[in-house]
């Protein structure tokens, strides 16, 4: 707080709570000496507004999915396959070299 003789800095030399929940200060200008007595009082505090509620936001409209595109079904899996591709002879040597165990 400011003094109100020359608006110097002041010091609470002292602080009584009076009646009712007053706070009486007796302060002292830090610059001029100047001394007073202030008187702190605590108002009744109104009670908070309730917050008003914004109505509900409708429900976003669901977009319904596209159905599927049909899958073309490929009528044989083997169609690129050559056959001389295919050594058989290969295979035939491969099962014949394989030891199988007979656990």
């Amino acid at each position: 707080m400011n003094c109100l003789e020359c608006g110097g800095d002041t010091a609470v030399i002292d602080s009584r709570r009076g009646d009712g929940g007053a706070m009486s200060r007796r302060r002292k200008c830090v610059k001029c000496g100047y001394r007073f007595t202030t008187v702190e009082t605590v108002l009744e505090r109104e009670p908070p507004k309730p917050k008003e509620i914004p109505p509900p936001k409708p429900p976003k409209q669901v977009k319904p999915k596209p159905p599927p595109k049909p899958v073309k079904p490929k009528e044989r899996y083997y169609d690129d396959f050559e056959e001389e591709d295919y050594n058989v002879d290969y295979w035939v040597q491969v099962e014949r070299d394989t030891e199988w165990d007979s656990r």
